[in-house]
């Protein structure tokens, strides 16, 4: 019986960031460190056609297969909905795994940070 030990860390650029620039970071960070195989899934933490551009050179120079977009941490990663769309349908059109933080980033902003949510109601 053999096992094998594959590590897959995220890339996460700020926003604004190059997707390929973080991905280089992230790579530089680990690369001397690591004693076992590894990669990355790449963050979407913002959307341009640059991002999308950015995407198709992952992908294809870097065997990058899998982004992950966010529906929370708004105003820092946060995707709008036709965002999280194009994001989904590029990740369709590269043959790459898309994932999502499924949080709502919007009600979760909203909710006063001394609102405690075991005893109040949101209907």
């Amino acid at each position: 019986m053999f096992f094998f030990l594959i590590v897959v860390d995220f890339a996460i650029p700020s926003k604004g960031q190059s997707l390929v620039e973080a991905y280089k970071q992230w790579r530089e960070r680990a690369d001397d460190k690591v004693a076992c195989d590894y990669a990355l899934h790449v963050a979407v933490t913002w959307w341009s056609p640059e991002v999308q551009a950015e995407m198709e050179e992952l992908c294809r120079d870097h065997g990058v297969n899998s982004f992950k977009m966010f529906m929370a941490y708004k105003d820092l990663w946060q995707l709008s909905d036709t965002e999280l769309f194009e994001a989904f349908e590029k990740c369709k059109e590269l043959g790459a795994v898309a994932q999502v933080h499924a949080e709502n980033g919007d009600i979760i902003k909203e909710v006063p940070t001394t609102t405690n949510i075991e005893t109040s109601s949101f209907t």
